[in-house]
């Protein structure tokens, strides 16, 4: 299925004349110098194609002949490749790489009755790794020719590359579809025939790819690439059937589903989360109603969005979502939130909801790659769910704060230290799949999320709002009414919740009686224990309290307050259990955020 829809949305991309993506047979390589060849083949200059980005130079990308996963020690490619086959040369001579590349060159363009063709081939019958220290434009630059990414051949006087003259190509083509498993196999390919079987992607009788091209752009995974089909062990043999050959899948289709996942993790179409590489797509890339962008964009914007919140100056007005960097994108995501602020359906708001989404969740295993997770919805409901959680998560805030919290932030905040790293992938894995499916929360979220409030006392909303959501979805999800608010509920007689809008306001005396000079509060002494044994905390802290009421400038109105909170308090119990901890913070939390609100003027 995966790989079914991977070479569907290259077919797509390839229809698609906008985008340059690569051919069967050609592949995207970062290249650092073009070689000016003479027409007798001789070296005349090296022309650096680098681009300077802030300073630094990068090497440019270009289609080039295919350049498949280099699986022997030495295995030249077609036209580009690296010093130590080009030029025999990587800091030491290598004879053996530049004769391995000249028999691949000779043998396919001997026979190419073309200027260009002939220059290469006069380049390669002609030199020797010695020659590098004889040539003044290589030896002069001889740190930049070792460590380039790649070379590609110009003859001198004109414009295009080598390997995009047309006779050059059309020899390229003619050859390589011949070839039975890989590019370098060209060179000794006489009599071996292609492993030929039914193609578990296209159905057809057709010539069985042995290995396959590598996956670049995972986080954490090998550089220069790593695989999702391997098999490099005798144990892993069946039938006599080794490497990719236990997994059939046709030459042609392998290079359409690897191509065009390289694309799209080269591409925007992707998210981090934690050790996984989340890269989407959409069945057909299609732009959003009377606009410039496709329904990919719009999606990455959506899951990632730079939204803060403008605060109305009047209660009767619902806040705006605004944007901390404005552009078109920006403001159809905008425009989209407010829309559901304002009770409009989501479908109504997109121009193709039933459009199918594929999600792949892709992690780093050694040389391979791990599939975490594959989802396939349509773009209306992953936006539903994905505007479910934001909701979920939606509660009282500072002025300017995020209102769609993405997940990089809520990882930090669940996460010992801050560093994601420390969060279990499975866990990470689970949330996501919440987060786009609709489903409950994983059970150790709220676990975690008091774990981390109770080592460091820091109650920010991300916290809260994840603690109301999980709640909200997890626990009290059967709840037809609204059981946990937005900001503070004062018909909300749950004890826990009572007991932390009652710690919020013991705090706030404490805070005042000292003029608001304090170093430490009850807060980062007993916050802990009084969330989850408050028998043994809170007749103290009232004892303490009254203390500080004497001691207030407004201690009489705050008595007041807790005596409010006090009158539907029956008892301190022994001990709150997990989901009460939870409505402990919440209750906490909102009455902090409405002891500092400023009041309208009556």
């Amino acid at each position: 299925m995966i790989f079914e829809k991977l070479v569907q949305k290259y077919d797509s991309l390839s229809e698609d004349k906008s985008i340059d993506i690569s051919p069967i047979g050609y592949s995207a390589t970062k290249v650092s110098f073009a070689i000016v060849l003479s027409k007798q083949g001789g070296v005349l200059n090296l022309i650096d194609l680098r681009d300077e980005i802030k300073g630094k130079l990068f090497p440019r990308t270009m289609i080039v002949p295919l350049q498949e996963t280099r699986s022997s020690g030495n295995s030249p490619y077609f036209l580009c490749d690296k010093s130590k086959y080009i030029f025999g040369y990587d800091g030491n001579k290598c004879p053996d790489f530049f004769a391995r590349f000249r028999e691949l060159q000779l043998k396919i363009l001997s026979d190419v009755d073309d200027v260009e063709a002939q220059a290469v081939v006069n380049f390669v019958n002609s030199w020797n790794p010695g020659m590098v220290e004889e040539t003044p434009c290589i030896s002069e630059r001889i740190e930049d020719v070792i460590g380039a990414s790649s070379f590609v051949f110009r003859l001198d006087g004109m414009r295009e590359f080598v390997h995009d003259n047309i006779n050059v190509k059309a020899a390229w083509e003619e050859a390589s579809s011949e070839i039975a498993d890989n590019i370098w196999d060209l060179i000794s390919y006489t009599k071996n025939q292609p492993y030929i079987a039914q193609c578990l992607i296209t159905g057809e009788m057709t010539p069985i790819a042995k290995v396959h091209q590598s996956i670049r752009g995972v986080a954490g995974a090998q550089t220069s690439g790593a695989a999702i089909v391997s098999f490099n062990k005798p144990s892993f043999t069946s039938y006599g059937k080794d490497q990719s050959y236990n997994s059939p899948i046709g030459r042609t289709a392998m290079l359409k589903y690897t191509t065009a996942l390289n694309y799209m993790l080269a591409g925007s179409n992707k998210i981090r989360l934690g050790d996984s590489t989340v890269v989407f797509w959409a069945e057909r890339t299609t732009s959003m109603e009377g606009s410039n962008f496709t329904e990919e964009d719009f999606f990455k914007m959506f899951l990632d969005p730079p939204f803060k919140v403008e605060k109305k100056n009047t209660g009767a007005e619902k806040d705006d979502v605004k944007l901390e960097t404005v552009g078109e994108l920006e403001k159809y995501v905008a425009n989209v939130l407010n829309g559901i602020r304002q009770g409009k359906k989501i479908r109504d708001l997109l121009p193709h909801p039933d459009l199918r989404f594929f999600i792949l969740g892709l992690a780093p295993n050694s040389s391979r790659l791990s599939i975490r997770f594959w989802m396939t919805d349509s773009l209306g409901d992953y936006i539903e769910n994905v505007e479910r959680h934001y909701s979920g998560m939606n509660i009282v805030k500072p002025p300017g704060a995020f209102d769609a919290v993405p997940m990089w932030v809520i990882l930090n905040e669940i996460a010992v230290l801050g560093k994601i790293d420390n969060i279990p992938n499975t866990f990470i894995t689970s949330l996501s799949y919440s987060v786009f499916s609709g489903a409950d929360y994983p059970g150790a979220l709220l676990a975690m999320i008091i774990g981390r409030i109770r080592a460091d006392k820091n109650i920010n909303y991300q916290r809260v709002g994840l603690i109301k959501a999980f709640l909200t979805r997890n626990i009290f999800k059967e709840k037809k009414e609204e059981v946990i608010t937005v900001a503070l509920d004062t018909s909300n007689k749950t004890p826990a919740y009572l007991l932390g809008r009652l710690f919020s306001l013991l705090e706030k005396v404490q805070t005042d009686a000292a003029g608001g000079k304090l170093n430490s509060t009850i807060k980062d002494r007993f916050f802990g224990a009084a969330s989850a044994t408050p028998a043994i905390v809170f007749p103290q802290l009232l004892r303490l309290s009254q203390h500080h009421v004497s001691k207030a400038e407004y201690g009489n109105y705050s008595d007041r307050k807790i005596q409010e909170v006090m009158n539907d308090i029956s008892g301190f119990p022994k001990h709150l259990s997990l989901e009460e901890q939870g409505l402990f913070v919440l209750g906490y939390y909102h009455q902090k955020q409405a002891n500092y609100e400023k009041k309208s003027e009556e």
